[in-house]
């Protein structure tokens, strides 16, 4: 059965709960990019992005019959995801953890280095921000997630992660501003 656009997460959610692989396959497509970009961020792209990556999809078709239809799915995969990085980061010792990865991609030189350092400065002041602190940043700024839904990823009230993301934006602009 061939997948289509209209076809929404929970829906395709749903099949796979019915054993339907080829929901996972448009999950899998439509969510591949998304769960990288947040494991590399909340772990500060100090672990194996690919192979957390990996075992994100492995868990959410592990774990598919605990997501309750007709809830967010995008909720309930990125707080799979959120506690996949939790148990990574816990257990590596901070003496194996790889510096960030340098950002690709400018055609001018010139402007791919100033980009390159703005985006570097912007990963290091995002890395030493709390955890509880950046992985609203990241869900909320890179991953489009209200905050509603980030409450209900983090397990902390609304009204909390207003208060994070406030304080993480200005310890973000204080340490650029500081860097020049």
């Amino acid at each position: 059965m061939e997948m289509q656009q209209d076809v929404t997460d929970e829906e395709l959610m749903r099949r796979l709960q019915q054993g339907q692989m080829d929901a996972f396959e448009e999950i899998f497509s439509r969510y591949q990019a998304r769960v990288l970009g947040l494991v590399r961020a909340v772990t500060g792209g100090r672990h194996d992005v690919e192979a957390l990556g990996q075992e994100a999809f492995l868990r959410l078709l592990k774990r598919a019959d605990s997501y309750q239809y007709p809830k967010s799915f995008r909720t309930w995969f990125f707080t799979v995801v959120r506690h996949l990085c939790i148990d990574a980061c816990r257990k590596k010792r901070p003496e194996d953890r790889a510096p960030a990865p340098e950002p690709v991609d400018h055609n001018d030189a010139l402007s791919q280095i100033i980009r390159s350092e703005q985006t570097a400065q912007l990963l290091d002041a995002l890395g030493a921000l709390p955890e509880s602190h950046r992985e609203v940043v990241v869900l909320r700024a890179f991953q489009g997630c209200s905050y509603r839904a980030i409450s209900e990823i983090v397990g902390a009230g609304e009204a909390t992660v207003r208060s994070r993301m406030r304080y993480a934006l200005n310890r973000l602009r204080e340490q650029l501003i500081a860097r020049g």
